[in-house]
């Protein structure tokens, strides 16, 4: 654990002069260095691919960059650390999705998962007992000064209570107001971004995302929320021997403390460097289909799937962590997006526009390429579409991000239904986290059985 703080930047000020600050780090020469080398194949770009062989780069040039792009990612962290909150929850993102950091640079970045700086075991005694009405030696059995991990809203220590493991979550006094003063930065925006989209003639409703934006992000400083979210994933997968959701301990829990039930197992990273490839099959398995499971069976989504969220067991057992940020939908949206996979299946062109359409996807229907939009979730599906094992490749991943930032042709033809906001990080959060496994699997068969079991 880094340096202990005593609360999150608050005020307009003092977040947007750090702000200011990490956006100058951000767009100094070395991070420019760092892309451009990127794309010329130094860290295993596929821009200009040099095929891996770095003995076609000057291995001092290389270093150099490497060291740069290393006090880069230094500075980012820590301010990013210092800020907490929304701010925090973007470098997570940043962490596990593909990047222009060489791994060394990224690796610090991944701190932010759940290696963040930690409050000083004196106030999180005080907040514990003001949360809970009690000291806290008069509540807990044992109680553990150090955190065993830190993130962006809490951080969690290891306690027992009435004989019973648990881990216990306490939010960082400020963060809701911090999370509140980012959030207000991004509406500021809105008039300009509502204006750009009357400009090409878009029916993007800015406001409304942002709203699904705000109400999403302050709802995981709710903890009584999120406990009642773990609650009823926990109901959903009761017998499941695959998909573990620690229970909730509710008499000592509350908005800002949320208590559950301990659980062991390995960190992503440590699974993935030293877990053999079929443990990896295994456990992605288990990924993939509670993702699609809580979607199609249960109408709701986890919008925070990025690797701290999750702890391995053998045979493919995953241990899920965090209900903070999730999305319910609506039973005929879920219908129809059921319509919209089978049409694509079935290689039913009329009824993938229809379910297109009904999902709220046409933004401009005059200027909408449905040619591009057909071939966009033909490869959405593909570790799907054919009855055959697929691998989640690194090829795979960078052939989605061409054709979703640079060759998607309705960029501003297209409409974003503010409920799937979220449900963007399939593409960009479990689907990267399947890549770092190189996941191998039947993905045909466990996908098929959840939209039409």
């Amino acid at each position: 654990m880094d340096k202990p703080f005593s609360s999150v930047a608050q005020g307009f000020r003092k977040r947007t002069l750090v702000t200011a600050k990490l956006s100058a780090k951000m767009g100094v020469g070395v991070a420019k260095s760092v892309i451009k080398q990127k794309a010329q194949g130094v860290f295993g770009g596929t821009v200009g691919d040099t095929g891996g062989d770095d003995s076609a780069i000057d291995s001092e040039k290389k270093d150099k960059i490497t060291k740069d792009a290393i006090a880069v990612a230094l500075a980012l962290y820590q301010d990013m650390d210092q800020l907490k909150g929304l701010v925090m929850k973007f470098g997570q993102m940043a962490s596990y999705m593909s990047t222009q950091f060489p791994p060394e640079a990224q690796k610090i970045i991944a701190k932010l998962q759940s290696d963040a700086s930690a409050l000083p075991f004196y106030e999180i005694k005080t907040l514990l007992t003001k949360a809970l009405g009690k000291p806290v030696e008069q509540v807990f059995d044992t109680f553990e000064a150090e955190a065993i991990a830190a993130a962006s809203i809490g951080q969690v220590h290891k306690a027992s209570y009435q004989g019973q493991a648990v881990a216990v979550k306490i939010q960082y006094p400020g963060v809701r107001d911090g999370i509140a003063s980012d959030l207000s930065l991004i509406s500021k925006a809105l008039p300009m971004s509502t204006m750009a989209s009357s400009l090409l003639g878009v029916a993007m409703d800015s406001k409304s995302l942002y709203q699904e934006l705000h109400d999403r992000i302050l709802e995981e400083c709710d903890y009584s929320r999120e406990a009642k979210n773990q609650q009823f994933a926990k109901t959903c997968w009761p017998n499941d021997s695959s998909i573990v959701i620690p229970g909730i301990v509710e008499d000592v829990s509350s908005v800002n403390v949320l208590v559950s039930e301990f659980m062991e197992g390995q960190d992503f990273y440590t699974f993935r460097d030293n877990a053999s490839q079929d443990e990896k099959n295994k456990a992605a398995e288990t990924l993939y289909r509670m993702s699609f499971e809580s979607i199609f069976k249960y109408a709701f989504f986890n919008g925070d799937p990025h690797p701290g969220n999750y702890l391995f067991r053998s045979a493919g057992e995953v241990v899920f962590l965090d209900f903070g940020c999730v999305r319910y939908f609506e039973p005929e949206l879920v219908q129809s997006w059921r319509g919209l996979v089978r049409s694509v299946r079935d290689q039913d062109r009329d009824q993938f526009k229809r379910f297109t359409r009904e999902m709220g996807f046409v933004g401009n229907e005059k200027k909408f390429n449905w040619d591009s939009h057909w071939a966009l979730y033909n490869f959405i599906l593909e570790p799907v579409l054919e009855n055959k094992p697929f691998t989640f490749s690194k090829e795979y991943k960078e052939k989605g991000n061409q054709l979703f930032l640079y060759e998607n042709k309705n960029q501003f033809s297209i409409n974003l239904p503010p409920p799937l906001l979220l449900v963007n990080r399939l593409q960009w959060g479990l689907k990267t986290i399947l890549v770092d496994l190189q996941a191998t699997g039947d993905f045909h068969r466990v996908f098929w059985e959840v939209i039409d079991g």
